[in-house]
């Protein structure tokens, strides 16, 4: 029930952060990297869940008309599983690269769909470029810095840390 308690907080303030930052026009998905700490902390399974809650609840507070959310979470979801299976988390320097795919995955379907619904200009083009970049660097940075963050909180509550997991493999 606590871990459950513990994953709802994290949710909860990585998608008050994500409101706020985004109320100045910056897209930094912080719920997306706060799910993908989820998947390898606590499993596939409680990632996949709260990818799916956190990703209406997002569309809805967004008033977004498509909902793709969940399944971009889920996409994240189903990349952190892959990236710890590989082995490839041995050194935070290397989160870098997930942090900047999530960012890539979470972002690129609403540009696209704003291309397709406003018309695609070669204004727009460099706009949707520029936000990419952006969105990948910040991400790429958040995601080790979001490790650390929220390994400190799962130590002091006693959770299964995000190091432990990457050194002794995935669990689940």
């Amino acid at each position: 029930m606590t871990t459950f308690i513990y994953i709802f907080l994290l949710c909860f303030f990585s998608m008050l952060g994500e409101f706020f930052i985004s109320s100045y026009g910056i897209i930094i998905p912080l719920t997306a990297l706060a799910i993908y700490y989820i998947t390898v902390t606590q499993g596939l399974t409680l990632g996949i869940i709260f990818a799916v809650v956190t990703g209406i609840i997002i569309d809805a507070c967004f008033y977004r008309t498509v909902t793709l959310s969940p399944w971009i979470y889920t996409a994240v979801v189903l990349l952190a599983n892959s990236w710890i299976k590989k082995g490839q988390a041995n050194s935070l320097f290397l989160h870098l690269i997930p942090g900047g795919t999530t960012a890539l995955i979470c972002t690129m379907p609403f540009l696209i769909n704003n291309n397709l619904e406003f018309g695609f200009t070669l204004n727009s083009f460099f706009s949707n470029i520029t936000h990419l970049i952006t969105t990948f660097i910040l991400s790429g940075i958040l995601l080790p810095v979001m490790i650390i963050l929220f390994d400190v909180f799962s130590e002091i509550f006693e959770f299964p840390l995000y190091s432990t997991m990457t050194k002794k493999g995935y669990r689940r």
